[in-house]
């Protein structure tokens, strides 16, 4: 049985939609990362990023908001004015590194979902 995370890049890859990266420390994967339009009708002109995940060995190196930029710079370059993602509402860890990179909440929670999923944007 596929872990949650690897069932979901699984279906990213054989969509062929989006954008991702893998980013390598030292020759090994260590950061992956996949963007493309938002899939909130009420966002469509943002661009989402659609998850982000780096192995816990090298956490707090830097290599996260690295990736995060290069695709925040990358949906700029792409013609979108506003980046958006959803996290869980709980996972304390991933917001602050969210918002140490200059994204902000409203408070806006995902439908249908739980745990719940909050929103969090940046104006590119």
């Amino acid at each position: 049985e596929m872990e949650p995370t690897i069932r979901m890049y699984k279906k990213l890859l054989d969509a062929d939609k989006g954008n991702g990266y893998i980013l390598e420390v030292d020759g090994r994967p260590h950061c992956i990362a996949w963007w493309d339009r938002s899939r909130t009708e009420s966002m469509s002109e943002y661009a989402e990023l659609i998850c982000i995940h780096s192995l816990q060995s090298n956490w707090r190196k830097g290599y996260g908001s690295k990736m995060l930029n290069r695709v925040l710079h990358d949906m700029k370059r792409e013609g979108y004015d506003r980046g958006m993602l959803w996290v869980f509402r709980d996972n304390i860890r991933a917001r602050k590194f969210y918002e140490a990179n200059g994204l902000v909440t409203h408070g806006m929670i995902k439908p249908g979902t739980y745990p719940e999923e909050i929103c969090y944007e940046k104006q590119l």
